[in-house]
């Protein structure tokens, strides 16, 4: 339910400790593929049981929380995928891996690489979208759900056309791209 602490280990030192695996005389476990993103660990382990002829194997998806704790090292908070974690950017190939243990959990991991998808469409001249969730102008009005029509780039940001005026918008403005016109 905590966190675990270590003393002067590096993240590379904890990462490489919590997907080494172990085994003792019975049984064991061994990680299938691990990958870090930012300070999350997403692992998917296998159990195994050597007293059984049929080679009983289990599979999850596990998620460490990594953080450094000041004056000792660095440490982790582990769970598994059932306990349906905050974390959700899940390698997709990960979900392949390891029978569903939490279906919100799964489509939330899945809504958020989607989002990161749509987010990586190219902007170009001429493109109707509709401003992201929560955007207002310099008034303090919502434009959720608002169409614009992106007329140019300008330095980092474009210039948009909203009703009768131009607006300058950045990429994290611009929520669903609807269509390009010519």
């Amino acid at each position: 339910m905590g966190w675990l602490i270590s003393h002067n280990m590096t993240k590379a030192q904890q990462v490489a400790e919590l997907v080494e695996g172990w085994s003792n005389d019975k049984k064991g476990c061994r990680f299938l593929a691990h990958s870090v993103r930012g300070n999350v660990l997403y692992a998917v382990g296998q159990s195994f049981d050597r007293t059984k002829p049929e080679a009983f194997e289990d599979r999850w998806i596990m998620v460490c929380l990594l953080r450094k704790d000041r004056g000792y090292g660095w440490g982790y908070k582990d769970m598994s995928e059932s306990m349906g974690p905050n974390v959700a950017d899940c390698p997709l190939r990960f979900l392949a891996m390891a029978p569903v243990a939490c279906e919100t959990w799964r489509a939330r991991v899945r809504a958020i690489h989607e989002q990161r998808r749509q987010k990586s469409t190219k902007v170009e001249q001429g493109m109707v979208f509709v401003f992201s969730k929560g955007y207002r102008d310099s008034c303090g009005d919502s434009l959720d759900g608002v169409e614009s029509k992106i007329l140019c780039k300008s330095g980092r940001g474009y210039i948009a056309q909203l009703e009768h005026t131009t607006i300058k918008v950045m990429r994290r403005h611009i929520g669903e791209i609807l269509f390009q016109t010519a």
